[in-house]
C-alpha cells in the first residue's frame, strides 16, 4: 500500500506536501508516492530541481520504504505543463504537437537519467507516454495504461470502491500489487483495522518458502543440495528478478559463506486464481560449501535479492535478521581433517589425524605444514614465530587416506618475529596458543591450497611454554587464551 507524499490530484495542480507519514501507525504502507506536475521538476528549460524526490528518497528510503513517482502534464485548471513550454510555442498538452512533444521528451531523458534502475524506486507512472518512458526508463518498473497483471502491476486506489469490503475481491479479480490510499487513511485504520491486515496478505506478491530441506552436517569444499517448495500467496506476481540466497553466519553473526541460486528466478512463480490455492514450485539446486569456509557449526537464513546475495525482498516469515534474511536453521561443516594432540615427552608434540570423507577422491601434494605460535592474550596477528612440520613426513601419512600419527620436536625458534633470536629466554615467562596449518597443492577437481580442519582453516591445538630447564610444556585445549 502506499500513500501520497505529494498529491496534485487533490490539490488542483498545485504542489502540497504531507507533513508526516504514518508508516509506524498503520501497517502495510511499503512505498511514498510523489505525483507532481512536471513544472515542478523543470521550472525553466533545461533547469531540474529534482528536490522533491530526493528528500524523499534520503527521509523513506532509509528505513526501508520505496518511492512511487508521477510526473504529470495535465492536471484541473492549473499549469501542469511549464509556461516556458507553451512560450515556446505549444498549443496544449499534445503528444501530436511537436514542440510538445520535443520539450518533454528532453525531460523524460534528464528524469530517466537520474532515476532509472534507482532501488529505492518502486515505479514510475507512465500515463500516456508509454514509448517515451520505456527508451528512458529500460531499467524500472513502469504503469502504464490498458497492460494486465502478467506484465506490470495493477494499481488501484481509495476511488475504486464505495466500502473497503469490496476491496479484496477486486484485489483478487484484478492481481492487484498496489492500492494507494487519499484521504484519513489514521481514521480509516482506527475504524476498520481488519481491512488493513486482511488487504496486507492479499495485495501485491507474498513468497513463503513453505518447506525447506537442508542437510544439518556437510563437508567442507564439498557439495550439498537445498530443495524448497516456493509459493507466491498474493494476488499478483513477483515483477522484478530476484532469486533466492542461502547466507551462513558464524556464532559472531558475521558472514562467511553467500550462496546464490542463479536459475531460480521468483518472478516465475505462478499466483493463484480467485478463490483458488496458488501451486507450488520446487527450487532444487546443488551448492558447495565454498573454497574459504572453515569447518564449524554455522547459522542458516534464506533471503530472496539480488544475484551478489544482496537481499531485496521481505517474505511473511519468522526470523529475520533485520536485512531480510531468514534463520532456517543450523548447519554443522566437517573439516577436510581433525587432529588431537598431547603431549608424552618434554618439548615434543604427539598428533592424531583423522581423515574426512571429502578427502577420499582428491589427490593431494602436502607442500608445508607448520605450527603457528601467538602469544597468549593478543589478537589480529599471524604469528610470533613458526615450527615447521617435517613436510615429508605429513606428506606420506595424507597419502594413505586413512588416520595416522605422527610425532615432532618442538625446537627453540631460530627466529622470533621474523628476526634473529638473540636471547631465548625472552620467550620464559610467556605462554603461546598453538595453530596447525597445513599447505597442499592438489590435482582434484578444485583448487585447494590449504586443509581445512574440522575446527577452521587452522587447526587450534593449545598452548606451549618454556619451564626452567628451557623445555617446552604443552597443554592441549579447544579454545585460544
Amino acid at each position: 500500500m502506499f500513500y501520497y507524499y505529494i498529491d496534485s490530484h487533490i490539490t488542483d495542480g498545485e504542489v502540497a506536501v504531507c507533513e508526516g507519514y504514518p508508516f509506524d501507525d498503520i501497517p502495510g504502507l511499503s512505498t511514498v508516492y510523489i505525483r507532481a506536475p512536471w513544472s515542478l521538476f523543470e521550472p525553466q528549460e533545461n533547469v531540474f530541481d529534482w528536490s522533491a524526490i530526493d528528500t524523499a528518497i534520503q527521509k523513506y528510503g532509509g528505513v526501508g520504504k520505496q518511492i512511487a513517482l508521477s510526473a504529470v502534464v495535465c492536471e484541473g485548471s492549473n499549469y501542469a505543463t511549464p509556461l516556458w513550454v507553451y512560450e515556446a510555442g505549444a498549443a496544449a498538452p499534445d503528444f501530436n504537437d511537436p514542440v510538445f512533444a520535443h520539450k518533454l521528451e528532453n525531460f523524460v531523458r534528464a528524469y530517466g537519467a537520474k532515476y532509472d534502475g534507482n532501488r529505492n524506486i518502486a515505479f514510475i507512472d507512465v500515463g500516456g507516454e508509454e514509448d517515451m518512458y520505456a527508451r528512458y526508463f529500460p531499467n524500472t518498473q513502469r504503469i502504464t495504461s490498458g497492460s494486465t497483471y502478467n506484465t506490470e502491476p495493477v494499481v488501484l486506489t481509495t476511488e475504486d470502491w464505495a466500502d473497503p469490503a469490496d476491496t479484496i475481491p477486486l484485489i483478487d479479480t484484478l492481481h492487484a500489487g498496489y492500492l494507494g490510499l487519499r484521504g484519513d487513511i489514521g481514521l480509516m485504520y482506527q475504524e476498520t483495522p481488519g481491512f488493513f491486515e486482511t488487504v496486507g496478505k492479499r495485495l501485491g506478491y507474498r513468497l513463503i518458502p513453505s518447506k525447506i530441506l537442508l542437510p544439518t552436517a556437510v563437508i567442507a569444499h564439498g557439495y550439498f543440495d537445498m530443495t524448497v517448495d516456493w509459493k507466491n500467496v498474493g494476488a499478483a506476481p513477483c515483477y522484478k528478478d530476484a532469486y533466492p540466497t542461502l547466507t551462513l553466519k558464524n556464532k559472531d553473526g558475521d558472514i562467511v559463506l553467500v550462496l546464490t541460486d542463479r536459475d531460480f528466478n521468483v518472478k516465475d512463480l505462478p499466483v493463484g486464481e480467485p478463490g483458488k490455492a496458488p501451486p507450488s514450485v520446487v527450487e532444487s539446486v546443488t551448492f558447495r560449501a565454498g573454497s574459504l569456509l572453515p569447518g564449524g557449526e554455522y547459522d542458516v537464513f534464506l533471503s530472496v535479492g539480488e544475484l551478489d546475495g544482496t537481499p531485496s525482498i521481505a517474505m511473511p516469515i519468522d526470523g529475520d535478521d533485520g536485512e531480510k534474511r531468514y534463520y532456517v536453521g543450523t548447519m554443522i561443516v566437517q573439516g577436510m581433517y581433525d587432529v588431537n594432540s598431547w603431549q608424552n615427552m618434554l618439548s615434543t608434540l604427539r598428533m592424531n589425524f583423522t581423515i574426512r570423507p571429502t578427502l577420499q577422491s582428491y589427490s593431494y601434494y602436502i607442500t608445508a605444514g607448520r605450527l603457528l605460535c601467538v602469544e597468549t592474550g593478543v589478537r589480529n596477528r599471524h604469528h610470533e614465530f613458526v615450527i615447521d612440520l617435517p613436510s615429508q613426513s605429513l606428506r606420506e601419512g595424507f597419502a594413505e587416506k586413512k588416520p595416522f600419527s605422527m610425532e615432532i620436536d618442538l625446537p627453540i625458534p631460530d627466529n622470533y618475529f621474523d628476526k634473529p633470536l638473540q636471547d631465548p629466554a625472552v620467550l620464559k615467562g610467556k605462554r603461546f596458543n598453538v595453530w596447525l596449518e597445513i599447505l597442499n597443492n592438489t590435482s582434484g577437481p578444485e583448487n585447494i591450497n590449504y586443509m581445512t580442519a574440522d575446527r577452521g582453516r587452522n587447526s587450534y591445538l593449545g598452548v606451549i611454554e618454556l619451564n626452567d630447564d628451557m623445555k617446552w610444556v604443552f597443554t592441549p585445549g579447544r579454545t585460544p587464551e
